[in-house]
């Protein structure tokens, strides 16, 4: 992918007049474990949520999947029993609720990588029979043609001779009903192996790709959980740059989880949201981090200054509170 082909990509998806569908703000209420009000505001069709471990990250992304795809979250998961939640989407430039834009195409997905491409692998060596799956499946063979080949070997750092695909459905149980492709690639040399013979970053890059390429369709909102697991930090980049030219050009708005600096480094100070916990109250909340040095703390990259607020009494502590999250939410 060209330069300059990737800097208008990066340009194409904070042009949210051009998404025919997109997010405005989400408001979550009464989930365990947050506080009592949490709301997301977008300005860009990537938002990276950042965060230390067990702040709620995962319950977060779970939750908003859920509201999206059944409007219904409460039986989801035992946090989310007395929780609910509103959303401002525009569709068209008219506002519309949730489960009209799903019915009208919003379409909405769930991409762990490093937990499918897992199960995968324990599927495939677990299986006696698995030739037998692939009868009569035709072979893809979208990747080796000159328009995706280059990309996907820059995404990975290799050459490859030819990469074909199978895409294999109802075999291996899947709670979002996904199927799943099996590859087999060609080296220049001649030497070719399979998804169980490949390492875990180049399966986990070649399945983003083809989630993105194939399997999600366009217009559609894409949750992507921790997408750097088993990935470089070359292959994070270029990985980012994939999703950014298909955000765009297939108008996917796209919410995802990291832990990364190399893939926040990407999307931008202004589209990243730190979760983060309060000391006082252990609940986590979001907040709009204002400089590098937010988010890198947040994910425990570099040394936090620490300090100490006196004041008189409750009030005068609810009272500071108030103005701290109004000012600078992070020193919360």
């Amino acid at each position: 992918m060209r330069l300059a082909a990737i800097n208008d990509a990066w340009r194409g998806v904070s042009k949210v007049d051009k998404y025919p569908c997109r997010l405005l703000s989400i408001t979550l209420c009464g989930v365990a474990g947050f506080k009592t009000e949490v709301k997301l505001d977008f300005n860009s069709a990537i938002t990276a949520i950042c965060g230390k471990n067990g702040v709620g990250k995962t319950t977060l992304m779970k939750f908003l999947y859920s509201a999206f795809t059944d409007g219904d979250v409460t039986s989801a998961h035992s946090k989310f029993i007395d929780s609910d939640f509103s959303a401002t989407i525009l569709k068209n430039n008219k506002q519309c609720p949730p489960e009209e834009a799903t019915a009208g195409g919003f379409n909405c997905y769930y991409l762990e990588p490093s937990r499918e491409c897992t199960r995968i692998i324990e599927y495939l060596r677990s299986t006696d029979n698995f030739e037998e799956l692939l009868e009569g499946l035709d072979d893809n063979r979208s990747f080796s043609e000159p328009k995706l080949k280059p990309i996907i070997e820059n995404l990975i750092g290799k050459s490859y001779e030819s990469i074909i695909f199978y895409e294999i459905a109802d075999a291996m149980p899947h709670e979002y009903g996904f199927p799943f492709p099996y590859f087999k690639v060609t080296l220049p040399n001649g030497s070719s192996y399979t998804n169980t013979d490949m390492g875990m970053g180049e399966l986990a890059c070649l399945y983003v790709a083809w989630f993105i390429y194939h399997h999600i369709e366009p217009r559609s909102l894409l949750f992507i959980e921790e997408p750097e697991n088993f990935i470089s930090a070359y292959s994070q980049l270029r990985l980012m740059d994939l999703v950014a030219d298909q955000s765009f050009s297939q108008k996917l708005w796209v919410i995802l989880s990291t832990h990364s600096e190399h893939i926040l480094s990407k999307v931008g100070i202004e589209h990243i949201r730190i979760l983060s916990q309060y000391c006082h109250e252990n609940r986590s909340a979001i907040s709009n981090p204002k400089h590098v040095r937010k988010y890198l703390s947040a994910l425990g990259l570099s040394s936090n200054t620490l300090g100490i607020y006196i004041v008189e009494d409750e009030l005068a502590r609810f009272f500071l509170e108030y103005i701290l999250e109004k000012n600078d939410p992070d020193m919360l």
